[in-house]
């Protein structure tokens, strides 16, 4: 269904269902919604997860934030 409705629309780029997922989440936290909320309506389990596929989404006022994901990410080796 997906594929006939981006003919329809006469849309040249392919989008598939993944591509449309990593917009949406890319959208809400550019629009600076929490990451908690994001990675909940994404289905993972751990936001550290969310940080590190979207972190470059996310507004400079949330560099702490990244920086402790990116920690945690890492073993805690910082």
């Amino acid at each position: 269904m997906l594929y006939r409705a981006i003919k329809k629309a006469g849309l040249e780029k392919r989008l598939t269902p993944h591509g449309l997922r990593h917009t949406f989440a890319s959208l809400l936290l550019a629009d600076g919604k929490p990451v908690t909320e994001v990675a909940s309506y994404l289905g993972h389990k751990n936001c550290a997860i969310t940080l590190a596929v979207y972190s470059h989404f996310i507004g400079e006022e949330t560099g702490a934030l990244q920086d402790l994901s990116a920690s945690i990410l890492a073993g805690g080796q910082s």
